[in-house]
């Protein structure tokens, strides 16, 4: 591999691709269960919404297409900012209620990156 060339597949226009000088490899882990969460920011509603699934480990439209049911948003009023409560209930929705603080931090911290 390294050395090589590697082309993407999807990209028809790159025939190239990109030298490989390196590989990372990185220990397997055992994973119990895997998320989406993702802030995105709605024109149409001109505002950022935080959307999540408990079907995690495939993309958006994957998910939508699926299990439509196990997804959720939170439109948030940049005005007012995050809602705690709201927050604490996204735990609950996801079925990892044991871990809410957490996962509030997570969220909060993402939002200031969106911010």
């Amino acid at each position: 591999m390294c050395g090589k060339n590697l082309v993407n597949p999807k990209n028809f226009n790159d025939k190239i691709g990109y030298l490989c000088q390196s590989v990372l490899i990185m220990e397997k882990l055992a994973i119990e269960k895997e998320f989406y969460l993702a802030i995105n920011y709605d024109t149409k509603d001109s505002c950022p919404v935080i959307t999540y699934s408990n079907r995690g480990g495939a993309t958006l439209a994957r998910i939508m297409t699926t299990y439509p049911e196990s997804i959720f948003q939170i439109k948030v009023d940049v005005n007012k900012g995050l809602d705690l409560a709201t927050l604490l209930n996204v735990a609950k929705d996801l079925g990892i209620a044991e871990q809410q603080s957490s996962l509030v931090f997570l969220i909060k911290n993402l939002y200031e990156c969106f911010i």
